[in-house]
């Protein structure tokens, strides 16, 4: 937020409630607590301040915290981070390019300073060096930033002087660096493995004291086993009491990743046996006055009420059914209505997730900004708003929105919708349910 003199302004919190600060508090919810943020001056990329030292612990330090709010705000990338790292795209074509043959990526965290911009993801496959993105040609056109690199993701561009924003407003997504696909022209960069962020003894043993990640969508990577894909469930075993709901509903997200990889349900007798070596492993810390059936039950409402796996938000699921929608000709009846000038195939598309987005969240409200669908879309935010603000106007006859509330800035809060369906939709004329009701 800037202040009259067009600085930026995250409030002014004293040592000891800076862990508290709005700003601080929705910056770590969305890239993970288990990062460390650094500090630099307003409208600066970075001094030569030594930065490479330091660890997660400062993130606990309220004086550490307070500094923080004082400028720009940089993420340090890699290893110390939990194998977060960004695509940095110097120019809107390559990161077209790029989000073109890497559909799944444009439901992750996108930034942008000047131009171009920061596509975030958190790497599963071990951590990386950094290394310059180049065509084949040998020019320069972004960087791969990991181990010993930073990324500013708030504060005040020193060119523009206007503050970074998100193209796209979601968490990291989680992936192996083998998944990335580069476009044609681009040479494959020559990043190193420097540190296998999974520990070995997690993979295909029965190591009791198997470590446990504080970040869920690091421990997906546990579920699958070797090349054999078996499903285990030793990082979620409980090891003291008052932890086995949490480990269950983290164990039912991991359950759900292997799911959506596979493409098809586990049966119950694979749930059964996930729950078995759960409960052989853990049943001397769990509740004496619950038995086996019940924890069982416990388990099956998790995979049921599961609807979204640990490097999945809703955001990206209903991006995600709505693009499938979309190819599958099963776009929402409001999407393909007559319309008078008729919408475009991405105003097609904007409805079909806002559809989706509703049918996650029931008969709740659910919050959409003009640059998350922007960024979705590739379309300016400025469109996105406009095409939006008439989906949401009482007189157009095509109207399919009903916005809640205003986003404001200082609560960081997009604006707030409700779809309202023309008709019933029903398996006739509807794309299929996922999940959620509506």
């Amino acid at each position: 937020m800037k202040n009259k003199n067009n600085e930026i302004e995250y409030g002014n919190d004293t040592q000891e409630d800076a862990a508290n600060n709005p700003f601080l508090c929705a910056l770590r919810k969305l890239i993970g607590h288990d990062v460390l943020l650094l500090s630099w001056p307003i409208f600066s990329k970075g001094t030569h301040k030594k930065w490479k030292h330091l660890t997660l612990a400062e993130m606990s330090n309220p004086t550490y915290l307070a500094e923080l709010l004082e400028g720009n705000i940089g993420v340090a990338m890699g290893a110390v981070s939990g194998g977060l790292c960004s695509i940095d795209l110097d120019d809107d074509e390559w990161m077209r390019r790029f989000l073109e043959v890497n559909p799944r990526l444009n439901g992750s965290l996108r930034t942008r300073g000047a131009r171009g911009c920061n596509i975030w993801i958190r790497l599963t496959d071990g951590c990386r060096t950094s290394c310059k993105l180049t065509t084949k040609d040998g020019n320069q056109v972004g960087e791969f930033r990991a181990n010993g690199n930073q990324t500013i993701i708030q504060g005040m561009h020193p060119d523009t002087h206007e503050p970074y924003s998100y193209l796209v407003e979601a968490p990291p997504i989680t992936m192996d660096f083998s998944q990335i696909v580069w476009p044609a022209g681009l040479r494959v960069p020559t990043s190193k493995i420097v540190e296998n962020r999974v520990e070995k003894s997690v993979i295909g043993h029965s190591n009791a004291d198997t470590q446990r990640h504080s970040n869920p969508a690091t421990q997906v990577t546990h579920v699958v086993v070797g090349c054999a894909k078996k499903i285990t469930a030793l990082p979620f075993i409980p090891k003291q009491r008052h932890e086995s709901d949490k480990l269950l509903w983290n164990m039912s997200g991991a359950l759900l990743k292997y799911e959506r990889e596979q493409g098809r349900q586990t049966t119950y007798p694979e749930k059964l046996a996930i729950f078995k070596e759960w409960w052989q492993g853990g049943k001397e810390h769990l509740d004496p006055s619950m038995d086996e059936i019940a924890y069982l039950s416990k388990w099956i409402k998790a995979c049921e009420n599961r609807q979204f796996a640990d490097d999945e938000t809703p955001m990206g699921r209903a991006w995600e059914d709505a693009q499938n929608a979309a190819r599958n000709g099963l776009l929402p009846p409001e999407a393909t209505a007559v319309c008078d000038p008729p919408m475009s195939p991405k105003m097609q598309l904007l409805v079909a997730l806002c559809f989706y987005l509703q049918k996650l969240n029931g008969d709740k409200p659910f919050f959409l900004s003009c640059r998350t669908a922007g960024g979705l879309l590739d379309i300016p935010h400025s469109t996105a708003n406009y095409w939006l603000e008439l989906l949401a106007h009482e007189e157009w006859p095509n109207r399919v929105l009903k916005k809640i509330s205003t986003g404001k800035i200082e609560t960081r809060k997009a604006n707030e919708y409700n779809y309202l369906p023309h008709i019933k939709h029903n398996e006739n004329n509807s794309p299929p349910p996922n999940t959620g009701s509506f």
